[in-house]
């Protein structure tokens, strides 16, 4: 099956979350017993940032210490989403020009439903993009 839709990729997953007062080392733990590369973080239902391993390794290279640290501390706050009835180009889109692999996903009532990473993209698609983008440039 040919997965176009971000909305059918989601489909069975698990939305793994924090609130901004939890610790580090709860969102650490969370990450490595679900195998994921990042959170969302979620404050009261509202999405207030996202935590990726890179936020986590640069806080602990420069300060070092988990187990205190809230998650609000460290998180990024600006955020880009994706929207669950988007295509997986146009989230691959996002994280290209943004520099990030992870995307959260929001429903119309932009509520998140879950989050879209780099190796959900399927390499074709990649290569298609990459492509493209030369070909651009190029024309340019």
């Amino acid at each position: 099956m040919i997965i176009k839709s971000i909305r059918e990729l989601l489909v069975g997953r698990s939305l793994f979350w924090v609130a901004p007062e939890d610790t580090l080392e709860d969102a650490c733990d969370l990450m490595v017993s679900e195998n994921v590369g990042a959170l969302v973080v979620l404050d009261r239902g509202v999405l207030a940032g996202i935590l990726s391993e890179r936020d986590v390794i640069r806080h602990v290279s420069q300060r070092g210490g988990l187990n205190a640290t809230p998650v609000a501390d460290i998180m990024t706050k600006e955020v880009d989403w994706v929207d669950a009835r988007a295509s997986l180009v146009e989230a691959m889109s996002k994280m290209h020009a943004g520099g990030f692999r992870h995307l959260p996903v929001m429903d119309r009532s932009r509520k998140v439903v879950g989050m879209v990473s780099m190796r959900d993209i399927p390499a074709q698609y990649m290569v298609m993009h990459d492509r493209f983008s030369r070909w651009r440039d190029q024309a340019a």
